[in-house]
C-alpha cells in the first residue's frame, strides 16, 4: 500500500503497518506454551528493541518529511524533486531514520529483526524467518 502513495506523509504512515509485524511476531515465538525455552528472552528482546528502534525512527522520518515538505509547499513526491540539496541535513536525516526502517544494518532496525531471526531458528521455528527476510 506505501508503494501506491504519491504524498510523502502517506507513504511514512503506511509502513508502520509492516513494521507492527515484526512486534506480533514475538507471541508466537515468546508467548506460547513452551515459552520457558531459551529463545524466549530474545524473542521479548527483539520486539522491545524494534519498538524503540521503530518509534525513533518513525519520529525521526516525520521530522525530516515536515521540513522537506515546509521548504517545498506541499507534500507531493513529484514536488519534493531536488530538495536534498536544499536540504541537506534534513534529508541525510531522513535517509538513515530509512535505513533503519528497512532493516539495513548496522541500524536499530536491523539488530531487532537479526534478534527476532535468532530466536525462530532457535526454537525450531524457522518458517517465521520466511516473512522476516522478505519483509525487509
Amino acid at each position: 500500500m506505501a508503494l501506491r502513495q504519491g504524498r510523502l506523509e502517506r507513504i511514512i504512515a503506511c509502513s508502520t503497518v509492516a513494521q507492527l509485524g515484526y512486534l506480533l511476531l514475538a507471541l508466537p515465538l515468546a508467548g506460547g506454551p513452551a515459552a520457558a525455552g531459551p529463545w524466549s528472552a530474545g524473542a521479548w528482546s527483539g520486539a522491545m528493541f524494534q519498538a524503540l528502534s521503530h518509534g525513533l525512527a518513525k519520529a525521526a522520518l516525520f521530522l525530516g518529511a515536515g521540513a522537506m515538505m515546509r521548504a517545498a509547499m506541499d507534500d507531493r513526491l513529484d514536488s519534493l524533486d531536488g530538495i536534498g540539496s536544499a536540504l541537506p541535513v534534513a534529508s541525510f536525516a531522513f535517509a538513515i531514520a530509512a535505513v533503519s526502517i528497512m532493516g539495513l544494518p548496522p541500524s536499530g532496525g536491523f539488530l531487532a529483526k537479526y534478534q527476532l531471526l535468532s530466536a525462530s531458528l532457535t526454537a525450531g521455528q524457522w518458517w517465521w524467518t520466511v516473512p522476516l527476510l522478505g519483509g525487509g
